[in-house]
């Protein structure tokens, strides 16, 4: 594929107390390296590996692949009907084993229903459906060592769900839904657990609003529930168990939580019907607009928020032209300064494909992925760029097909990017080094 003009993106910064506009410096990048699902930019990321993952293993794509401790990832996935896990060599991705399957290593051999690594890296700990209980086990990530019986929860016959959430070095929450996972019925379960020597176990058990696919502040006070109906959303208490309705639209989906858990942003469909990402405050308990018809924004180390959009793009426009040209912008935004900057990417896009985005910050290397997609002369491609939030830079990394399902995550150095293709056959990962500072 070739690489046209709008691929090459350097933006320039301009600060001022309102929105700026920033010219795009090109900057030539042709050399390229194909991997089975990408073309990479060798100006501006250096493959570190590329490999297909086992014949028949399909990733998870609600799984970003996870850096474990000592230069591994886990890939969760399944083959056929039988769900395991995958650590993937990142300096070496064809080097590859499996840390998680039902009946092997001490796992019983019930349903594995979740699966999630410290923060840290060093643990990894799953869910194991067994008779009337749900497992959770715990091994090292570097050893093969095997699992152990961290603690067991009861469950009921009608279990639909099990998540389990590792939200602090010493703290794991886990939800145990039965019957209609969107309910409240007496089988629904949340239950945080110390993580220690002697494990403690809270159960949550006089709430009254359903623990449905919680995301939980880094701080581990607050949860906010979300599903994929119109339901209420609740933002949970964990401290007193109370439950208070967010003044949002439903339903919502939980980008990112602010570093210091004061706020959120949250991606949903406004009474306008046009999508969007809003931030909400939970001490004021209201919501205001980041970008119209967008999924991707993130939370700086800062606090400041990294969106992309269109600062022309209004809902009527998004609404009555979906599919109409519009260019592509970063905008960085200084709530508590009042302070917007906005950098023009140069790269057409339509309103729904901006919807579709998605981004993912890195804290140590103060660079963002952004996964969207341009329009071509030949139709739509999609792009991975990365975006420094020190130069305020950007630069294309790889174009893919446009209907490949990728999903990403940062080493924990912000050095590199690991990359998994669940659409290709077989499924491939992938290690990108980005250039940017």
């Amino acid at each position: 594929m070739r690489w046209s003009v709008v691929d090459l993106l350097l933006a320039v910064v301009l600060l001022s107390a309102c929105a700026t506009r920033a010219v795009p410096k090109p900057v030539s990048s042709l050399p390229q390296t194909a991997t089975a699902s990408l073309i990479v930019s060798d100006r501006a990321a250096t493959v570190i590996g590329s490999a297909p993952l086992p014949e028949h293993f399909q990733s998870d794509h609600n799984y970003p692949p996870i850096w474990l401790k000592d230069g591994e990832l886990a890939v969760p996935g399944v083959v056929g009907q039988e769900s395991l896990v995958l650590a993937v060599s990142a300096a070496e991705p064809r080097r590859q084993r499996i840390i998680a399957r039902a009946g092997a290593d001490g796992l019983p051999n019930g349903a594995l229903m979740d699966f999630a690594a410290s923060p840290d890296g060093a643990t990894l700990a799953t869910l194991v459906a067994d008779r009337s209980r749900v497992l959770l086990m715990a091994r090292p990530a570097a050893l093969d060592a095997p699992w152990q019986t961290v603690t067991a929860l009861p469950a009921s016959r009608s279990l639909a769900a099990a998540r389990l959430n590792w939200i602090a070095p010493k703290l794991i929450a886990v939800t145990l839904a039965g019957g209609d996972w969107g309910k409240t019925t007496s089988e629904d379960t949340l239950a945080l657990i110390a993580w220690s020597a002697a494990p403690a176990v809270r159960f949550l058990d006089r709430l009254q609003c359903p623990p449905v696919g919680l995301s939980y502040s880094p701080d581990g006070h607050f949860a906010v529930t979300q599903s994929d109906h119109p339901q209420m959303e609740w933002l949970i208490d964990l401290r007193t168990q109370q439950c208070r309705e967010l003044a949002a639209a439903q339903p919502l989906r939980v980008l990112e939580w602010a570093p210091d858990s004061a706020s959120f942003l949250y991606e949903t469909v406004g009474d306008d019907g046009v999508p969007g990402v809003y931030r909400y405050l939970p001490a004021r308990g209201a919501g205001s607009t980041v970008a119209v018809s967008s999924g991707a924004a993130a939370y700086a180390d800062d606090a400041a928020i990294i969106a992309l959009g269109n600062d022309n793009l209004t809902p009527v426009r998004a609404a009555r032209s979906p599919d109409g040209i519009i260019i592509a912008q970063i905008a960085v935004q200084h709530p508590q300064q009042g302070e917007l900057i906005v950098n023009s990417l140069g790269l057409p896009l339509t309103p729904i494909i901006l919807s579709r985005s998605s981004m993912r910050f890195s804290a140590a290397s103060q660079r963002a992925l952004i996964d969207t997609a341009a329009v071509t002369n030949q139709g739509t491609a999609q792009k991975l760029i990365e975006y420094s939030y020190r130069t305020h830079a950007a630069a294309v990394l790889a174009t893919a097909p446009p209907d490949e399902e990728l999903t990403t995550s940062w080493s924990p150095d912000g050095a590199e990017l690991a990359v998994v293709d669940s659409t290709s056959d077989p499924n491939s990962l992938t290690i990108l080094a980005p250039h940017l500072q």
